[in-house]
């Protein structure tokens, strides 16, 4: 059989605590090519990503509605495994569909069908909806929720036609606690690297600093202890980019401490762009000469990034 989520109606924003429903419309396809072969006892499964502060465990219910086959979802043991990779359904998901825009603190939550089914070919398609009614968590923060379908007997083949998800907008939670924490914008730097002015336009000279010692999970950089750091950029505009990334006394940074270093760029003039191109945002590393060595975002796990606040 072959899944296919065709949309996904969620509210664009939410107050903190609130409940919402989210309804998913899918269908089960027959696969041509199995040869007339009818499913026996198959599980459907539904994977929620969502912000780990919503404990999303502790407050959903789920429903599938269709004909044939209509039953409600309940969460899936812990630790459950996918059949293809051989892992916790969740590792797998992280591994082949990913976090979408957001760049951490959310979570893939798996669940099942509390009754097993078994669709011959002649009852697909199976065309209905999966009805979510959940509780929203209580913090200030914008988020891009994700959604799975698939099967447990057989897990996630490597053709990806047994399975579908889907990526909404980013959803923003407002009237709950804390400052707004942006999960599809770009990450918290963790120290590795610092910008001033903290509030800037693309006309301020801006001051990167950067410190080798502050890696993953507090750990040094590759580039702890270097005799020389360069940055890696990249201006980023309408219709194009602009790398520097040459081991270059443009590029080379400032020592200033023990295994800190500071660059200044002022960016209208650094990337020299085409004309009547403006910079939506810059992407960048830190290399060593050679470039063999390079150090981006530990939180992120790609490169920083730079996005002008005030114009």
């Amino acid at each position: 059989m072959c899944f296919n989520i065709t949309s996904v109606d969620q509210p664009e924003s939410a107050m903190a605590g609130e409940q919402i429903t989210i309804t998913i419309h899918a269908e089960i396809l027959d696969d041509p090519n199995n040869d007339g072969i009818s499913v026996s006892g198959s599980e459907f499964v539904l994977g929620l990503l969502v912000p780990k502060s919503w404990k999303i465990d502790e407050n959903t219910s789920i429903s599938i509605s269709s004909t044939p086959f209509s039953t409600t979802l309940s969460l899936m043991p812990k630790g459950e495994i996918e059949t293809n990779e051989g892992i916790p359904w969740t590792d797998a998901l992280e591994n082949r569909v990913g976090f979408g825009e957001n760049y951490g603190d959310v979570e893939w939550v798996m669940f099942k069908a509390t009754e097993t089914y078994n669709p011959k070919p002649e009852d697909l398609p199976l065309i209905g909806t999966i009805e979510i009614l959940t509780t929203v968590g209580p913090e200030n923060m914008i988020a891009q929720l994700g959604y799975f379908i698939g099967d447990n007997e057989y897990g996630m083949w490597n053709f990806n036609k047994n399975f579908s998800f889907f990526f909404t907008g980013c959803m923003e939670i407002t009237d709950g606690e804390g400052a707004i924490k942006n999960l599809c914008g770009p990450a918290p730097e963790a120290g590795t690297a610092q910008v001033l002015p903290a509030s800037f336009s693309w006309d301020d000279i801006l001051t990167i600093t950067f410190d080798a010692t502050k890696g993953e999970n507090d750990g040094p950089t590759e580039l702890a202890g270097a005799s020389e750091v360069f940055m890696c950029a990249t201006a980023h505009y309408d219709g194009g980019n602009k790398e520097i990334c040459n081991a270059t006394e443009k590029t080379k940074l400032k020592l200033i401490g023990e295994d800190k270093w500071t660059i200044g760029i002022w960016p209208s003039n650094y990337f020299l762009l085409p004309v009547n191109k403006e910079i939506t945002s810059i992407t960048y590393s830190f290399q060593n000469a050679s470039g063999t060595i390079d150090v981006n975002n530990p939180i992120a796990g790609a490169d920083f990034e730079l996005i002008a606040d005030c114009n």
